[in-house]
């Protein structure tokens, strides 16, 4: 991996940052508008970014969005949502995931009277999560385990 590659990671493992109520938004935010005009413009037109262009930034986006659903979430939670779910709480959120993002967002952000479960409080969620189960993960399958806010 060359130098850029790794100055261009350390850079992204900076966008999350402790005390954003949302960092996966932000980090999202970040990336798209550190993009030239043109390419955030004309990311699919062939007439204005050449292929190589758009496959490393893909490469550069999809580097970033594994380590935001790793320390964060798959989707992204949008502040417009908030009042949807205070309308229609108390939230049961069914594979939480690790670290309960959305479920901690909405409680943290909405007051939105949520509980999140999950499976695998430990791996849950996460794209380097490890694969291995054992007895004892397979008769946890069937009991729901509460992730506490």
């Amino acid at each position: 991996m060359g130098k850029s590659k790794k100055k261009k990671q350390h850079q992204q493992s900076n966008d999350v940052e402790r005390g954003d109520s949302n960092p996966l938004l932000t980090a999202q935010r970040k990336f798209i508008t550190s993009l030239p005009k043109q390419a955030r413009s004309h990311f699919f037109s062939p007439t204005h970014i050449t292929p190589e262009q758009r496959a490393e930034i893909w490469e550069d986006q999809a580097d970033l969005g594994e380590k935001l659903v790793d320390s964060c979430a798959w989707a992204t939670p949008d502040p417009r949502l908030l009042p949807v779910f205070k309308h229609f709480g108390p939230i049961v959120e069914v594979g939480c995931g690790a670290n309960a993002y959305w479920a901690k967002w909405m409680h943290n952000e909405g007051n939105v009277d949520v509980v999140a479960f999950d499976v695998s409080l430990n791996e849950g969620g996460k794209i380097s999560g490890s694969k291995k189960t054992n007895k004892s993960d397979s008769s946890n399958k069937t009991q729901n385990k509460k992730k506490g806010l």
